[in-house]
């Protein structure tokens, strides 16, 4: 557009039942990307860095999910793809993750949902801001 600075941003969210949530945000010409791939009892983000430098990211989980570490930081070299694995039995198989790029500020993609549990969301009725 005319008169705008900076790079082009998007800024997507798709939401769905069962409290089934994606959110993807960044610069359109960003090097970074995050993929979620789930089982019943485990959620792995998938990190690529298609920069010609590495990159550090971080994933944080919510903490109504109930983590031993609630946020692990991922340095994934140029060119390649890292793994950010989490175990979801503590919470029957339901998640809430954040990913953020310290080199990009505007990039973040968020997954949040379940594997399929038949039990109740663990925040669910939690009152609470979110950025």
């Amino acid at each position: 557009m005319p008169g705008t600075s900076g790079p082009a941003t998007y800024d997507l969210i798709v939401r769905g039942p069962n409290g089934f949530l994606q959110r993807y945000a960044g610069a359109i010409d960003g090097t970074a990307d995050a993929r979620l791939k789930t089982t019943p009892q485990r959620a792995e983000i998938h990190l690529t860095n298609r920069a010609a430098t590495p990159q550090v990211l971080t994933v944080a989980l919510d903490e109504a999910y109930a983590a031993d570490s609630p946020l692990q930081t991922v340095s994934v070299a140029s060119g390649a793809t890292a793994v950010s694995a989490w175990s979801l039995a503590r919470s029957d198989g339901w998640y809430d993750l954040t990913v953020r790029s310290a080199a990009d500020r505007s990039f973040l993609c968020r997954f949040a949902g379940s594997t399929g549990s038949r039990n109740t969301d663990p925040a669910i009725g939690r009152m609470r801001l979110t950025a």
